[in-house]
């Protein structure tokens, strides 16, 4: 190329007046953040999985449930170069704690238990709208074992762009197991967002929940959502 034609392709450059090719790609958000549009991209295929439920532990006379899946939703967007979409990731809810085997004078030790979030998990996964704690049944008779603690309920997934807010919900807490007696069990922490997605209940996996038992241990926490870009 002479050297004249050279120098003007290098001014072009210099001031930003090339068009720059079409790039393709792909990015997957485990965690909350942005994503800014590559230039030359005029829409981008989202795929929104919220996070799953957390499973519910263990009971004096039953096992506790299975978190519920998450919900999962795609879609192809129109959007500008260069624009900015918002995302937050969805986690799954903490698995509940298996009962007690002994709720100790007028309950004290499931009291105890109860109110530390620590020891008795079930907590919501965080979100666009987070999940909700799960319960325990509380005691039968004081000196009597007792039922399981319930599993957390999934955070939803969303990412907000100028076209508006797509959301994909979270899946339910799975109940704690029953209590002797009057076979009671807690009640599974809500999901943020519950039944939002246009894929339905296609998401992650809920947590598993444990057999009848009791003691320190806990049902499995739900899997965390994502969000995926292909472009």
């Amino acid at each position: 190329m002479p050297f004249l034609a050279r120098k003007a392709v290098a001014a072009v450059q210099a001031f930003g007046l090339t068009s720059p090719q079409y790039v393709p790609g792909s990015q997957t958000f485990t965690s909350s953040g942005s994503f800014t549009v590559p230039v030359n991209v005029f829409s981008l295929t989202m795929t929104a999985i919220g996070g799953a439920g957390g499973g519910g532990g263990g009971g004096a006379a039953g096992g506790g449930q299975t978190g519920a899946t998450s919900y999962k939703d795609i879609r192809t967007i129109t959007v500008t170069p260069r624009a900015v979409v918002t995302i937050t990731v969805g986690f799954g809810g903490e698995g509940g704690r298996s009962g007690t085997p002994n709720c100790g004078s007028n309950g004290i030790n499931w009291i105890n238990i109860n109110n530390n979030p620590a020891l008795r998990k079930g907590q919501g996964g965080a979100g666009y709208v987070s999940g909700g704690e799960g319960s325990g049944a509380g005691c039968v008779g004081s000196n009597q074992p007792d039922g399981g603690w319930s599993g957390g309920g999934g955070g939803s997934s969303a990412y907000v762009y100028s076209g508006g807010t797509i959301i994909a919900g979270g899946g339910a807490g799975g109940n704690g197991g029953a209590r002797p007696g009057d076979g009671a069990t807690g009640t599974g922490g809500t999901a943020g967002n519950a039944g939002v997605g246009n894929q339905g209940a296609t998401g992650v996996a809920g947590g598993a929940g444990l057999p009848a038992q009791t003691g320190a241990t806990y049902g499995g926490d739900g899997t965390n959502g994502s969000v995926a870009i292909v472009w």
